[in-house]
């Protein structure tokens, strides 16, 4: 049996979605990082390529958890724990009810 590669089956999906109008499931197919803001698995080009977050917005400088607290002056506005306590805040303004902010057990 001959295998799919990955990507074909992600932009088969992408393509798919888009044409059901659903962008955010056609994102989410070529996805397979996630974001060291929100924990989304939302980046296609992997960590610290400068990619933005479709979910929250965060520009994937390469900050992690190790230096969460500094503002390094970067894309962002801020550092990385006050973008994490922003998108907490306005996704519970935002996302439907039953719908998680943040992965399980955090």
């Amino acid at each position: 049996m001959e295998r799919i590669p990955k990507l074909h089956v992600a932009l088969t999906i992408a393509t798919l979605a888009r044409e059901r109008g659903q962008e955010g499931i056609a994102l989410l197919a070529l996805a397979d990082h996630t974001c060291p803001c929100c924990k989304g698995v939302t980046l296609e080009l992997g960590r610290g390529q400068y990619e933005i977050c479709w979910r929250c917005g965060w520009e994937d400088d390469g900050q992690d958890d190790y230096n969460a607290d500094l503002d390094l002056g970067g894309p962002n506005e801020g550092s990385l724990t006050d973008a994490r306590k922003r998108w907490r805040f306005l996704s519970k303004l935002f996302l439907p009810a039953g719908i998680s902010s943040h992965p399980p057990g955090e």
